[in-house]
């Protein structure tokens, strides 16, 4: 699969989630979202509404999928590149966790 989406529970997306402040946001954008992982964390405790943008359709399906399994109501997923899903939105926090593999010849979408 070359879209695969990238596990929650990795070392990476861990300390990741480690280094977001929990303080309170109106609106909160993870970009190059994947899993939705740091998304699905602040919708549930600390932002007002939250949302996951990555390019990958399979990712935005999981992190989406994922919320409905924790019954969180603001949060949304998106697909699109960059800020293009954002549709005017402005956000208080926006974090991005880009993956950090280089490669010569792209295997995966990220």
């Amino acid at each position: 699969v070359d879209d695969a989406v990238m596990a929650p529970d990795l070392t990476s997306s861990l300390s990741f989630l480690s280094y977001i402040p929990h303080t309170p946001c109106r609106l909160f954008l993870e970009a190059c979202g994947g899993a939705g992982t740091a998304a699905l964390v602040a919708a549930q405790r600390f932002a007002g509404r939250a949302y996951s943008f990555d390019i990958a359709e399979r990712s935005t399906t999981c992190a989406n999928f994922n919320a409905r399994l924790n019954a969180l109501s603001d949060f949304e997923a998106r697909t699109g590149d960059t800020y293009a899903p954002a549709d005017g939105l402005q956000f208080d926090r926006i974090v991005v966790h880009p993956p950090c593999v280089p490669v010569l010849h792209h295997t995966w979408l990220y």
